[in-house]
């Protein structure tokens, strides 16, 4: 994703789509293994009350904030990750790159377009109430539901 989504939006490339359709298949099968993060039920939470949101912009939209509030619990992941979208960070500790996987989602969501808010897609204050409203977010395992508050609070305006 971090090599051919950005190139696949530039030219029409079938390898490039190729290597996506892949990519998308392996996503497939580590969502039906290892379930959903934060990030999905938030963004289905979304898409339940603002229907003309489509689940990869939600995706979108809570992701940079996700990475803010997670990365501390995951870091060689976080790391790991961070050096395939920023491989400057090749040489880096892992806190550090960890630490830097914010700023590298939020800049790749630029690169190809992506980088949302909630405000962006016209959510008003009473939409905003009504998707933290959802019970759903009393049920979710991941995290408090303070947190995942925080979290689609801080996803809703620049």
């Amino acid at each position: 994703v971090a090599k051919y989504l950005p190139r696949v939006l530039k030219e029409n490339s079938i390898e490039a789509r190729e290597k996506l359709a892949w990519a998308d298949t392996m996503a497939g099968i580590c969502l039906s293994n290892a379930g959903a993060s934060i990030p999905h039920p938030l963004g289905e939470i979304i898409g339940g009350v603002c229907e003309k949101i489509a689940h990869g912009q939600t995706l979108a939209i809570v992701y940079p904030e996700f990475v803010r509030y997670e990365w501390r619990k995951n870091i060689k992941k976080f790391s790991k990750v961070a050096k395939i979208f920023e491989p400057g960070l090749e040489g880096s500790s892992d806190d550090v790159a960890a630490k830097k996987m914010y700023e590298v989602i939020v800049k790749f969501l630029e690169d190809i377009g992506m980088r949302f808010y909630l405000e962006d897609f016209n959510v008003e204050d009473e939409k905003l109430q009504e998707i933290i409203s959802s019970p759903v977010l009393n049920v979710l395992p991941m995290a408090p539901k303070e947190d995942l508050v925080t979290i689609l609070n801080n996803s809703f305006r620049r």
